[in-house]
């Protein structure tokens, strides 16, 4: 039994009856492990969570890194398809967490955003770095500012679309952020 093992198990739990749903023990159990066993390679199920997320985002990085290397592609495309594949693991992201999004209080969307911070600043670390090799010149604090704010915006507008439209409206957020996204990318960190 190893790492990848317990978390690959982890993973199909969350997908089948959710993160908040899915004990320690339950992962124990689906690897014939005791519960104790778990704790040799993880803290806790946050920890394997995060380990979850952090794999998703190796994979998403290496899957489209050429992509957002090919000098042929047009810097505000490069950033409508960030943000809509932002979209997509943030939805994947809050079905492995809640599975239905019924029950779900405010106060629970708080917890993890907390809990799983470091990701969103990872998400603009990722940014930061296309728009560098697609930008040759520029101050890179104004960028960081830039990108920070521009992030900031991008997550609340999805945030409030969320609130006031179906929660599971993927496409729809999409239609909305990619534009909003260039248009914002253009004032914030361009200028």
């Amino acid at each position: 039994m190893n790492k990848e093992i317990i978390r690959d198990t982890a993973l199909d739990l969350f997908r089948k009856i959710s993160f908040a749903k899915t004990s320690v023990s339950d992962i124990a159990q689906a690897c014939g492990l005791g519960k104790g066993t778990i704790y040799l390679y993880f803290e806790n199920k946050d920890d394997i969570f995060a380990s979850i997320i952090e794999e998703r985002m190796k994979a998403l990085e290496v899957s489209l890194g050429d992509y957002y290397r090919d000098p042929g592609v047009p810097l505000r495309d490069k950033i409508k398809r960030y943000f809509e594949s932002l979209v997509d693991e943030y939805f994947i992201i809050k079905d492995l967490l809640f599975g239905s999004f019924e029950n779900v209080q405010g106060r629970m969307l708080k917890d993890v955003f907390f809990k799983f911070g470091r990701y969103y600043q990872l998400s603009i670390d990722n940014l930061i770095l296309i728009i560098k090799s697609n930008i040759h010149e520029g101050d890179e604090e104004n960028i960081r500012t830039g990108v920070t704010q521009l992030m900031e915006l991008m997550v609340g507008r999805m945030l409030v679309f969320l609130l006031v439209n179906e929660w599971n409206d993927k496409e729809g957020l999409k239609a909305t952020i990619s534009p909003l996204s260039e248009k914002l990318f253009n004032v914030l960190v361009q200028n």
